[in-house]
């Protein structure tokens, strides 16, 4: 990673993200690892979230004159795991054949996978479900919003207030707010 950040050119800026590194490396990778569930495309998506440093640097020291940079940085690695979880499931849906190589017959044969569609009924379900949700989570308040989307990352209310630049009181209170909000939405 030291090789991506040795290349910029100013000082200043060199030493700006080399701090964002060090500070937020561990970070970073909880909240790959915790969308990605692998080792490897988490330290990926760190040094990705640190080139996506690197080319909007304006918008990052903004972010930490305004004191905000904790959750942006936060923020840009969540959207950069979702993003290589996405394309990852495409690659793997769109990559995978339905026809092995039989070297006995040397020919290729139909495999024999089990049909997606067999639990269509459920899928479209669980789907409408998780469109509702999102839609709910979408509707809430940004204060709301991003605390609960923290807490869903398996950070604690310490973590949080750090994030967010709250008490630990406020940041639980949120997050019980937003669950409430949420609650009483799904309902209607």
């Amino acid at each position: 990673m030291l090789w991506i950040i040795s290349n910029i050119e100013s000082e200043e800026d060199r030493t700006f993200v080399e701090d964002i590194y060090i500070r937020y490396e561990k970070q970073m990778y909880l909240i790959a690892n915790n969308v990605l569930k692998n080792h490897h495309d988490a330290q990926d998506c760190v040094h990705e979230t640190v080139k996506i440093i690197i080319d909007s640097l304006d918008k990052f020291k903004s972010a930490y004159q305004n004191r905000t940079l904790d959750s942006i940085v936060i923020i840009a690695c969540r959207n950069c795991a979702i993003n290589m979880y996405n394309k990852r499931k495409y690659r793997v849906k769109h990559e995978t054949s339905s026809t092995i190589y039989d070297p006995e017959n040397d020919r290729y044969t139909v495999a024999d996978i089990a049909d997606p569609d067999a639990e269509l009924d459920k899928m479209i379900v669980n789907r409408e479900n998780l469109e509702r949700l999102q839609a709910l989570i979408a509707s809430l308040d940004p204060i709301y919003r991003d605390v609960l989307m923290l807490k869903c990352m398996d950070l604690d209310y310490n973590e949080i207030s750090k994030i967010m630049s709250i008490s630990p009181a406020s940041a639980r209170q949120r997050v019980h707010r937003a669950r409430s909000i949420l609650i009483a939405n799904a309902e209607m």
